[in-house]
């Protein structure tokens, strides 16, 4: 979920999380990440991606990563 550190994109990600799935959550702010992930407290999977989607290179490197942590994405 992009924006998922704040605001409709962290509801969305705490949401997929509490109701099983795997979520990523990814924002230019480390900090914001790691804060909500800690605020879950363990309740479901939440994981954090530090990235910039304000260029098309920030955007690749986004994808990259998803697919080295993961074979397969299901949205």
């Amino acid at each position: 979920v992009t924006g998922g550190g704040s605001g409709i994109g962290w509801m969305i990600a705490r949401g997929y999380a509490r109701a099983g799935a795997r979520v990523y959550i990814a924002s230019r702010k480390r900090a914001e990440l790691d804060a909500r992930i800690a605020e879950l407290g363990g309740e479901g999977d939440c994981r954090a991606i530090e990235a910039d989607l304000s260029s098309e290179a920030g955007c690749d490197a986004l994808a990259d990563e998803l697919a080295r942590r993961e074979p397969q994405l299901h949205v």
